[in-house]
């Protein structure tokens, strides 16, 4: 690398609208990870539709048109009757302003130990319990969803108030579109099986809302285009950006790249008990 060519990278303009636009992020979870527990109680929030959010009952909506398309080809046992009942026809036609959300409900398995599931969605008017099990993380086993399955079954089945109620089952997964064919299989089909792609319907009505100077919106966005993996306006122009700046300053990128090598090599080596 020449020194000029560093020099060009430096008055590059590209470089200093780059460096304007990394430092403006307007996202929370950027510069934060969330825990499982924080991570359900977020997306608790964003399906009561009943929260600040001004989204009302549409992320339920969005979800349960998700889980619809997810398994009612393939999802057998009590799945496939919500789902004859729950299309996205009935689903957007629906008001769910009376469903709520519970977090950690404790249950007991068919061997008397207590079991923990991550959410439930609940509504008394339509008279339906979704179960969803975030995964955060963990890895997933089909006989671990069985023993849910049976446990959720048995504690809600007998149980009279509950009597004409209907019943899904839904694994929330951020990396599924990981999973091979053979595993998804072995994970049986009385779950509908989703990643968090559904949440960008949200992200984009929120940025909408925005103009609006709502800050639940700007929560609601932020978590929900973090979970999506959901590219922004903004971050698609950063992403723009810095190939350009790659492609033009090749020399430039290549050293600086080295330097860093080198410096993370140091450090490593510093580090207490190496050396």
């Amino acid at each position: 690398m020449e020194m000029q060519e560093f020099y060009d990278f430096l008055m590059d303009d590209r470089l200093l609208e780059l460096r304007e636009k990394l430092r403006t992020s307007d996202n929370i979870f950027d510069v934060i990870n969330l825990t499982e527990n924080q991570n359900s109680s977020m997306l608790a929030w964003c399906l009561n539709p009943n929260e600040g959010h001004c989204q009302g009952d549409a992320v339920i909506k969005d979800f349960l048109t998700a889980a619809y398309q997810a398994g009612y080809e393939t999802n057998k046992s009590a799945n496939k009757k919500f789902f004859a009942k729950w299309t996205p026809g009935s689903i957007q036609s629906t008001s769910f302003g009376s469903a709520f959300m519970t977090r950690e409900f404790s249950i007991s398995d068919s061997e008397g130990s207590k079991r923990r599931l991550d959410l439930f969605l609940i509504d008394p008017k339509n008279k339906f319990i979704v179960t969803i099990e975030n995964k955060v993380g963990a890895e997933l086993s089909g006989a671990q969803l069985d023993d849910y399955y049976k446990a959720v079954q048995s504690t809600f089945s007998n149980k009279t108030v509950f009597k004409d109620y209907g019943f899904a089952y839904v694994v929330l997964d951020k990396k599924l579109e990981t999973y091979s064919e053979e595993k998804l299989v072995k994970l049986g089909d009385k779950w509908a099986l989703l990643s968090y792609q559904w949440l960008e319907q949200a992200a984009r009505r929120a940025r909408l809302q925005l103009q609006n100077n709502n800050a639940a919106a700007q929560l609601l966005m932020a978590y929900c285009q973090k979970q999506a993996q959901w590219q922004d306006p903004n971050e698609k122009h950063i992403s723009e950006l810095s190939a350009q700046l790659a492609a033009q300053h090749e020399s430039v990128i290549d050293r600086l790249s080295q330097l860093k090598k080198i410096k993370t090599d140091r450090l490593e080596t510093d580090a207490p008990g190496r050396g």
